[in-house]
């Protein structure tokens, strides 16, 4: 028997070595950086037995190249045949992108003009970012900041005598966090296309040390950055778009990267709210290749910069409390979207990949904004899983377009011309941004809670809010976030901080904690509040009079905290209510 089950071990093993042999290796992928389509480390072998590895890039240039040289009017078909060509990871077909092609005359005007722009842009990339350039760093990971499950828990019960615990009198005294400097790093990936120098590569700017101050609070705020031109960011969403991009294993917890390439979005057969998603991406190419045949100029003078800043430190709760600083202006908008409040930061919702389900099945806030504004979807392909103190600040992304809906019923509504005027680069490149910042920060998930209702929150509901959303670890947690989102060094600091109900929809946050927490955010920030309500009245009124109220009594910071301390005491109290009345009918 033994000398069978030995027979057998050895067939098992030839056979998973001659599998081996006859798949064809991946590519290795970079710890470190982006591994681009051109990239020579993007390799294949046709032959897995001879082991002889070929440029994937060669083989998508001849497929794409072939395809523009041959037709004058490119079809999905053709698109789709061509993926699978130089794509083994490509499964299904392009449903969601027929579907989107709806109507004979906007149809053929894609095939005929914006599918050969996305194949010629896409096949410049090898141009724009040349062999011999820097690599593209992955942003993230800074400081390493990401709890163990044993350090997590260690964190929670060392926050079981915080503020919560103590008496708010003998809290509210001052802080002190000592003066540091950032230590910020900048990759700035040179468009030769907009030089006089024709052999200028990328460069990049070595670590500098500046101080980080305001007339509010100092903090030690660690920071990296990527910009890239306009045209740089069409080559880089086109190729996206063509699905050329190595695959990524999401799975893959060492990376930590979201997905990139356009596929799931391509192929999903879901709610018509994602065929108007790649409505939305097709009409941002569009504009780009208008642009181009105008003036393409712009398309390399103007950048687009991604900026992942991360505290070194949680926001300490046990530090003394903060003396007579007035919390910062409140203005209450009930029904406009964040993006239409023009001279402002805007708040993303984010996820902790970056984007969402921006190229998925997502539709929300995060999703929507990012493709009304697609250059923003470069961010995937470079920054890793948001680590709890770290925040991404995106300058210069335009909107391309208008919508209206949410969720399933979102829709694309038609052109927009973003008004904003250009300001200097943050990274003091000497080159320029359309004046748009967007911060995105991710919130707490709070499975199965929600906002208190004094009329129908039942005792079960309010206990499991006050155990998750007011614990002291929570609300360090989101202050700590929101505080590394709104401390923007390199922007007007007249801009006010345009936000709203953060991680309040199916994450299950608390409205009227969630206020409290960015108001002290932006006031230790030095930025006004611009709070976007969505057409919640109810909560607007609330947050009207308690902001009313704290103008005529000139409220601090350290009061808020004294809110926070009664609002909890009252859940408490309400649980504690019920369970005595279970009791005595239990006694009785």
């Amino acid at each position: 028997n033994s000398n069978n089950n030995n027979d057998n071990s050895s067939k098992s093993e030839s056979t998973k070595k001659l599998r081996a042999q006859n798949k064809s290796p991946e590519p290795s992928l970079s710890f470190t950086h982006v591994t681009l389509p051109c990239d020579p480390e993007n390799i294949y072998y046709p032959n897995p037995n001879k082991g002889v590895a070929v440029s994937r890039w060669s083989q998508i240039v001849t497929i794409l190249t072939d395809l523009l040289q041959k037709n004058e009017s490119i079809s999905t078909n053709q698109i789709e045949e061509a993926i699978k060509k130089y794509n083994p990871h490509f499964r299904g077909s392009l449903l969601n992108l027929r579907r989107s092609l709806e109507g004979r005359e906007y149809s053929n005007q894609i095939q005929k003009n914006v599918f050969p722009f996305i194949i010629k842009i896409a096949l410049e990339l090898d141009q724009l970012f040349p062999v011999n350039s820097l690599k593209i760093p992955f942003l993230g990971d800074l400081l390493d900041s990401e709890s163990s499950d044993e350090e997590e828990e260690n964190e929670k019960e060392s926050c079981k005598n915080d503020f919560f615990e103590n008496n708010s009198n003998n809290i509210i005294e001052d802080i002190s966090l000592s003066q540091s400097s950032n230590k910020s790093l900048s990759i700035i990936i040179s468009d030769s296309q907009n030089s006089n120098d024709e052999t200028q590569e990328p460069f990049i700017i070595e670590e500098e040390e500046h101080a980080s101050k305001n007339n509010k609070v100092l903090l030690k705020i660690n920071s990296q950055s990527a910009s890239f031109s306009r045209y740089q960011a069409a080559s880089i969403l086109a190729n996206a778009f063509l699905c050329t991009f190595p695959h990524r294993d999401t799975n893959d917890l060492q990376r930590k990267l979201p997905s990139f390439n356009f596929s799931s979005l391509l192929t999903s057969y879901s709610p018509d709210s994602q065929q108007y998603k790649l409505k939305c991406i097709l009409h941002y190419f569009d504009r780009i290749r208008k642009e181009y045949d105008k003036d393409k100029g712009s398309l390399h003078s103007q950048q687009i910069v991604f900026s992942l800043q991360e505290l070194e430190n949680d926001f300490d709760m046990n530090l003394k409390k903060h003396k007579n600083i007035p919390l910062s202006e409140v203005h209450i908008n009930e029904v406009e979207s964040i993006e239409n409040s023009f001279d402002s930061i805007h708040a993303d919702f984010a996820n902790q990949y970056i984007g969402g389900g921006v190229i998925g099945s997502g539709c929300v806030q995060e999703e929507i904004r990012f493709v009304i504004s697609p250059e923003t979807i470069v961010s995937r392909m470079m920054i890793r899983r948001l680590q709890k103190r770290a925040s991404v600040i995106i300058s210069g992304a335009q909107q391309y377009c208008t919508y209206s809906g949410y969720s399933a019923s979102f829709k694309f509504k038609g052109d927009f011309v973003d008004p904003r005027s250009l300001t200097r680069s943050p990274n003091d490149s000497g080159k320029f941004v359309v004046d748009t910042h967007i911060t995105c920060f991710d919130a707490l998930y709070f499975v199965g809670s929600t906002t208190y209702d004094p009329q129908n929150s039942t005792p079960t509901a309010v206990a499991k809010l006050l155990n998750q959303q007011f614990s002291p670890h929570a609300i360090k947690r989101e202050l700590t976030k929101a505080l590394s989102a709104f401390y923007i060094e390199n922007c007007d600091p007249n801009k006010s901080i345009s936000t709203g109900h953060w991680g309040c929809g199916v994450f299950g946050g608390d409205k009227h904690l969630k206020f409290l927490i960015q108001w002290i955010a932006c006031t230790l920030s030095n930025r006004k509040v611009q709070y976007h309500m969505f057409g919640d009245y109810n909560t607007a009124n609330l947050v009207r009079k308690l902001v009313s109220l704290s103008n005529e009594q000139k409220t601090t910071i350290n009061e808020i905290f004294d809110l926070m301390i009664e609002y909890r005491g009252l859940l408490s109290l309400f649980v504690s209510q019920y369970r005595n009345k279970l009791i005595g009918k239990q006694n009785n």
